[in-house]
């Protein structure tokens, strides 16, 4: 028995031997190329992928099926990690570029070859300007910050960053690796000067009209060189401390938000910063000296840690500023509304649909009091068309509706 058992066991042995020596060699890459020519022509690119040179197409893609597009073995970005090791950590960052964040490592860079650097899909600017459309803009300007469309990796790092906005260092140490101190320097700006200063208070990174490439739009006592408005003078120098508490000085001239001070509803005035949360106190590309768009400006407090799914979520006015109906500096209504209720609505929509009544008409069962529009429609987080919180189609309508 125990013969039969070894010759069974020499068979089997000797049949998978001889199974495996029929199976010739695949002839990686050119059984590929029968069908994939193009691909044949990326060799003669002056930058090929080392993998993709070797002809180890199996190394990322199934020659059979697979359940990724291109006949992926695994997730794109899990691929290319899977060599690129030293981008698991970029994944960990605070920042992460979007089309990196999402796996999609093809956006910027060719998975076989190029004529580009680093695999880069196309040259500069046009890399960039793709995505960022902005970027265009800003190489019409009259003057043009040197890295811009040349070297946007100069001050962004392209995969992710601990800073904001994916700089590659924080303000104003970014600055200072090309903008060396020198006296010259030291003799353009004012005396005292702080190699701590944050450069973007007064300057634009990428372009302006403004010689020194300075913001656009200017604080008067800024534009008109009158510092010591709102900065002390010491023994005839000028200082950069303040000649009294921030919003005090602001108050000053901006009497209108003195008296804002006085409303129900005071929106981060009392805060430390005070006016400065929001406005930059030189110069700004926004208007009213914002230091970001107004609607990025309020998302970057309010829906700070929110995913750009939950942001879009949230926002049921995609076309409006948030101040168009809240009061950005206080009012009398509870989350500086302009207005409450459907008063609120009605100052855009002025022909509601009319097919429901409002007001001392209808009261809303749910609320005990007259019904107004946001009975129904929600200001934001809606789940439904027209800002509506539930199932038009049946939901809504049984929340008072019961019978």
């Amino acid at each position: 028995m125990k013969n039969v058992i070894l010759i069974a066991i020499w068979f089997g042995v000797f049949a998978a031997s001889a199974a495996r020596a029929q199976v010739p060699p695949v002839d990686y890459p050119n059984v590929c190329f029968e069908c994939h020519k193009d691909k044949k022509e990326l060799l003669a690119k002056k930058h090929v992928h080392k993998v993709y040179q070797e002809g180890r197409c199996p190394d990322c893609h199934n020659p059979h099926a697979s359940k990724h597009e291109d006949l992926l073995n695994i997730d794109p970005l899990k691929l290319c990690v899977s060599c690129h090791e030293k981008m698991k950590e970029k994944q960990a960052a605070p920042n992460v570029h979007k089309p990196f964040q999402g796996g999609d490592c093809q956006a910027c860079h060719d998975p076989h070859a190029t004529d580009n650097e680093k695999m880069l899909t196309s040259g500069k600017p046009e890399l960039c300007t793709r995505c960022h459309k902005q970027a265009v803009e800003w190489l019409k300007k009259k003057y043009v910050h040197d890295p811009v469309g040349k070297k946007c990796y100069d001050c962004h790092d392209p995969h992710s960053s601990g800073n904001p906005r994916i700089l590659k260092d924080s303000v104003p140490q970014l600055c200072w690796t090309c903008h060396k101190q020198t006296p010259k320097l030291l003799k353009a700006h004012a005396a005292n000067f702080s190699p701590k200063v944050n450069c973007l208070v007064c300057h634009n990174p990428h372009a302006s009209d403004q010689k020194g490439l300075l913001m656009s739009k200017q604080h008067k006592p800024f534009a008109g060189g009158k510092c010591d408005d709102c900065h002390a003078v010491n023994k005839n120098q000028l200082s950069a401390a303040l000649k009294s508490d921030m919003k005090e000085l602001c108050f000053k001239c901006h009497k209108d938000m003195k008296e804002a001070e006085k409303l129900p509803f005071r929106h981060i005035m009392d805060k430390p910063g005070a006016c400065m949360n929001c406005h930059f106190p030189h110069a700004s590309e926004n208007d009213s000296l914002l230091r970001l768009p107004p609607k990025e400006l309020c998302i970057g407090c309010h829906l700070k840690g929110k995913t750009e799914d939950e942001k879009k979520h949230f926002i049921t006015h995609p076309d409006f500023n948030c101040n168009r109906c809240h009061n950005p500096h206080g009012g009398d209504n509870d989350k500086y509304l302009r207005a409450v209720g459907s008063e609120l609505c009605m100052q855009c929509h002025t022909k509601s649909h009319g097919s429901h009544p409002l007001g001392d008409k209808a009261i809303n069962p749910m609320t005990g009091k007259p019904l107004t529009c946001l009975g129904c429609h929600k200001l934001h987080n809606s789940d439904f068309p027209k800002y509506l919180p539930k199932d038009p189609k049946k939901e809504l309508c049984l929340q008072c509706h019961k019978k």
